[in-house]
């Protein structure tokens, strides 16, 4: 009796797979040609240029800086580490943990106000703490704040006299974490007992200029500059789209239904799409401003829509992000049941319950995608 067989071909460009001559169209190794799981396949060809599933950027830090955290960690110094609660989970450089080593650290969740009010204070901190000590920090507290309403500034100020323990303290932070304008609200409770000024000179034996602020007889606040960022889409848009994609006030979730083979489109910067698994309840987390340009795309191939759309003057876009080479792929494979997240480092994330969904995310090339349980679920 005869038999029928599907014909596979490659999710990217089409063309028919084979595992028998390399050198031709549609070449798939033998053992993915014959033991996949999924019919989502790609040829070798496809594979390569996409680089599927490459490693972000990792952030490089200058070395004055490290030459500030070793100083740090030599006189035992209290280190103030300041992070978004809106977008803080890209991976820490390797370099960056060494260095900081079992140096006690204070963690500033910042922007506070960003997020409901109804997500328990208690399940943010746990989630923050929880994150950066998997990461390999000494975290002593963490401590949510809000510099544009002053909230919790008061606490700080009391928690970090209570934890530096007569030593020096160093407020660090990443760029877009407020970092600056915690130190502006710092300011506002601070009270120089002392007969010494503060000032603003480069910090020795660096380049860099650092904010001295006068904490007792002997001991200092430094604050010190924002460190910059290679692995967050922000890090490749103009002042105007930063804009647009940081949040400025409270962030409501937008909720929509994905289907097999539908994705959420975050105008031309990036998607998410459900490709295993059953229909999916989502609710989408980013800026008020950005809000308006998230969408879903339904059809057969998300990616030609995607891209399509992007040369037809879908916004916003990144100039010269047009076509398929300039994008990384990654599959989330869900094997938990809970409440899970999904996150564009820098844009936003997507939070649903976990039910055996493989999503796949397309991101501009070098740009952090996460993966984690929510954040922001509101216990009912």
């Amino acid at each position: 009796m005869g038999t029928i067989k599907k014909v596979l071909r490659c999710y990217k460009c089409g063309t028919i797979l084979q595992d028998k001559d390399e050198n031709s169209p549609g070449y798939i190794i033998s053992d993915v040609f014959n033991n996949h799981k999924s019919e989502i396949l790609l040829c070798n060809s496809c594979f390569e240029k996409v680089i599927f599933n490459s490693t972000p950027k990792v952030n490089e830090i200058d070395d004055d800086f490290y030459s500030i955290l070793d100083r740090a960690k030599l006189s035992e110094s209290l280190v103030v580490l300041v992070v978004d609660l809106f977008s803080f989970e890209g991976a820490l450089p390797e370099r960056f943990v060494k260095t900081i080593g079992e140096t006690n650290v204070l963690v500033v969740g910042n922007k506070r106000d960003t997020l409901s009010p109804k997500i328990r204070d208690f399940d943010l901190t746990q989630y923050v703490g929880h994150r950066l000590r998997v990461a390999g920090l000494n975290i002593k507290e963490v401590i949510l704040a809000s510099s544009l309403n002053d909230y919790n500034i008061e606490n700080l100020y009391i928690k970090i006299k209570e934890l530096r323990n007569g030593r020096d303290v160093y407020l660090i932070g990443f760029q877009h974490s407020g970092k600056t304008s915690i130190a502006n609200a710092f300011l506002k409770h601070f009270t120089n007992n002392t007969n010494r000024l503060i000032t603003v000179s480069e910090f020795p034996g660096t380049s860099l200029r650092v904010t001295e602020i006068p904490l007792d007889k002997t001991a200092n606040l430094y604050d010190v500059p924002g460190i910059k960022t290679q692995n967050e889409l922000t890090d490749l848009c103009d002042k105007s789209l930063v804009d647009m994609l940081l949040p400025k006030k409270l962030v409501t979730p937008k909720n929509t239904t994905l289907s097999l083979n539908s994705g959420v489109v975050f105008g031309g910067l990036a998607k998410i799409d459900l490709i295993s698994g059953n229909r999916t309840s989502i609710d989408v987390y980013v800026s008020s401003k950005m809000e308006s340009n998230v969408s879903v795309l339904r059809g057969k191939n998300l990616d030609d829509l995607f891209y399509a759309g992007i040369k037809k003057g879908l916004k916003p876009t990144l100039k010269g992000y047009d076509d398929y080479t300039k994008f990384d792929i990654y599959d989330v494979f869900v094997e938990e049941e809970g409440y899970r997240s999904i996150g564009i480092l820098g844009l936003g994330w997507i939070s649903f319950k976990g039910n055996h969904q493989t999503f796949r995310v397309t991101v501009p090339k070098g740009v952090y995608v996460y993966y984690t349980r929510s954040k922001v679920h509101v216990r009912k």
